[in-house]
């Protein structure tokens, strides 16, 4: 009877002292975890927000731009373009940008300028056309990933043109004289009041399709069209947004939704916010601007701003 009793009290020592030995262990292990930086995985969804910037390119592009005034409205420069590129850019709330587009091109170096700023930013950027994204528009479209254009837009017009009025015959059939002094043969290119010579021709003609040629190259780079298409693109017309899309000039037929629906998809995106980037225009902007246009009138007159315009004419993507 006492051994059995001997053996009952060994076998609840032996079941005490391993349940204390296994709380010991289990108490150990949530020490080690509560004091360590191992964190347990959640199924809770994380909400990938940022900002998607607007930038808006609208009418002829020009290195000047101009003033806003009374009942004329303010456009800015390629250089105030090129700089809202760069600050959305380097702005690190900013995930993608929206270049909305209504031009129908204007200056070479208006649209190189912005071109090269969107090339310099490494975010998600998207073309908007609306109602014409031509030439110069669409040099500045093809710097982006992905170009949204509405079906009755005018896109393409894929061309450089330089274009001079010639008055040398006028003076000649009234008898009017014209002086200059020029220090090279060439110097007096684009003088309304000279002859516009074969040879003068010729160089106009080398500069238009080394540029024409730059066109070319960047619609073959970004667009990877097929030589047939490429041959109809090059012709120089434009095109109605639902012909761009058949000729893969563009990527998509919408608007803004499709153009934001596109960021959103491709960058996950689930709380998106918009900002814009463009000057807003107060009333004594638009003052300013027409005292510039009135002291322009009083200052130089009609008959110098037409010599000025005359002598400084300027290659055109249109």
């Amino acid at each position: 009877m006492e051994k059995k009793e001997n053996h009952r009290t060994i076998i609840i020592v032996i079941a005490v002292v391993s349940f204390l030995l296994v709380s010991a262990i289990i108490f150990g292990v949530i020490a080690v975890i509560l004091s360590s930086d191992i964190s347990i995985p959640t199924t809770k969804s994380v909400s990938k927000s940022g900002e998607i910037a607007t930038i808006y390119i609208d009418g002829f592009l020009s290195s000047q731009g101009s003033e806003a005034g009374f009942g004329t409205s303010y456009h800015p420069s390629a250089e105030d373009i090129a700089g809202y590129i760069k600050d959305a850019g380097d702005d690190p709330n900013i995930v993608a940008l929206i270049i909305e587009i209504d031009s129908p091109g204007g200056e070479v170096y208006a649209g190189s300028l912005i071109g090269d700023a969107l090339a310099e930013v490494n975010k998600t950027k998207v073309a908007l056309i609306k109602s014409v994204g031509a030439s110069g528009g669409y040099w500045i479209a093809l710097h982006t990933d992905y170009i949204v254009a509405h079906r009755y837009s005018i896109t393409g017009s894929v061309g450089v043109i330089s274009s001079y009025p010639e008055f040398d015959a006028f003076l000649e059939q009234f008898n009017i004289s014209y002086n200059r002094i020029v220090s090279g043969e060439f110097k007096d290119i684009g003088d309304p009041f000279v002859n516009f010579s074969a040879e003068k021709r010729t160089v106009i003609e080398g500069i238009i399709n080394s540029i024409q040629a730059d066109f070319v190259d960047l619609v073959v780079q970004h667009r990877g069209l097929t030589k047939k298409q490429l041959d109809v693109v090059t012709t120089g017309r434009y095109f109605l947004g639902s012909e761009a899309l058949q000729l893969n000039l563009i990527d998509e037929l919408g608007g803004e939704e499709e153009a934001r629906d596109y960021i959103i998809t491709t960058l996950n995106l689930t709380n998106p916010k918009y900002v814009e980037y463009k000057k807003t225009v107060s009333f004594f902007d638009m003052l300013n601007g027409e005292i510039s246009k009135s002291a322009f009138s009083v200052g130089e007159g009609i008959s110098s701003g037409v010599l000025r315009s005359a002598t400084q004419n300027k290659l055109v993507i249109r």
